[in-house]
C-alpha cells in the first residue's frame, strides 16, 4: 500500500512540473506517454498488492482450503468434475 502511495505522489509531482513547461506537442506527447506508463504502473503496484494479500490468505488456509475442496469435488463415473 505505501508503494501506492509514493507513486501516487511522484504522479503528482510529474503532473505539476509537466504542467508548469511550455510545451511544444513533442512535449505534450512525451509527457501523454509518460503519464500513462506511470498510471499503468501504479496499477500494477496495486494489483500486485492484492495478488500478494490473496497469496498469503490461500497460504495461511492452504490445508484446509484442500480439505474442502476433496470433500466437495469429485469426478463421476463419466470423468466429469462435478462440484457441489
Amino acid at each position: 500500500m505505501e508503494a501506492l502511495v509514493i507513486l501516487a505522489v511522484i504522479f503528482a509531482i510529474a503532473y505539476f512540473v509537466g504542467s508548469s513547461r511550455n510545451g511544444t506537442s513533442e512535449n505534450k506527447g512525451r509527457e501523454a506517454i509518460a503519464q500513462e506508463a506511470l498510471r499503468r504502473s501504479i496499477i500494477q503496484s496495486a494489483v500486485k498488492v492484492q495478488f500478494d494479500r490473496l497469496e498469503n490468505e490461500i497460504n495461511a488456509h492452504i490445508d484446509t482450503l484442500r480439505k474442502k475442496y476433496q470433500m466437495l469435488v469429485f469426478t463421476d463415473d463419466y470423468g466429469r468434475e462435478n462440484k457441489m
